[in-house]
């Protein structure tokens, strides 16, 4: 059996011979080759969604920040100083709105690169608290003066800024780079540092504002 497959291939063709010779390194070759460009593809998408989740964590991060002061003018409205405030609250809310805007478009894109039951149920949730602002706004301006008003619009901005920063962590965690994932985990620190700060000023707005202190 090997004499005559020896027979054969001493009988065929020089050029024939020598692709045969060469059949084999090819396919080792384009092997490896198509390993490199799925290799090369992945780490693309990886940058791509890193670059995206970082775009993204600023527009969140800007917003919250946002939030956190337009808390802290509405229980100084309620406290009193209604006229002085509602100018400056008002432009704050102009503000907010385009940042809501710029981060609901970075959005749409991020939820077609990290399908994620975790992030999909928070980023829900988020979306969902957000959507009643134009409610509670409403219904702020119409409040009177009083602790309870006050309690219940703390207790709103809170949520949506502690439900958009646990957000940030859980997309961080998606974040395939070692180094980008260190950088945006201290940039997601001083966001929670931001918030907890925003959240003492309010009460201490509100204190302030019964003389109590």
């Amino acid at each position: 059996m090997i004499r005559k497959l020896l027979n054969i291939i001493n009988n065929l063709t020089i050029s024939v011979k020598v692709g045969l010779m060469l059949f084999i390194p090819l396919v080792s070759l384009g092997a490896v080759l198509v390993d490199n460009l799925q290799r090369e593809s992945r780490d693309l998408e990886e940058v791509v969604i890193s670059i995206e989740v970082v775009n993204w964590i600023t527009e969140l991060g800007d917003l919250i920040y946002s939030l956190a002061i337009e808390r802290g003018l509405s229980i100084a409205m309620l406290s009193g100083e209604r006229v002085e405030i509602n100018r400056v609250l008002l432009n704050y809310r102009e503000k907010i709105d385009l940042q809501r805007d710029r981060f609901h478009s970075i959005q749409k894109q991020l939820e077609l690169s990290i399908k994620d039951p975790t992030v999909q149920q928070i980023l829900s949730d988020f979306d969902l608290a957000l959507s009643r602002l134009s409610t509670v706004r409403q219904q702020l301006d119409q409040a009177d003066s009083g602790t309870r008003q006050a309690m219940e619009v703390y207790d709103y901005y809170s949520f949506i800024n502690s439900n958009g920063l646990h957000l940030v962590q859980e997309v961080i965690q998606k974040v395939r780079d070692g180094d980008m994932e260190r950088q945006l985990r201290v940039v997601s620190a001083l966001l929670w540092i931001k918030e907890r700060a925003g959240q003492e000023r309010a009460v201490l707005t509100r204190i302030f504002s019964m003389g109590e202190l």
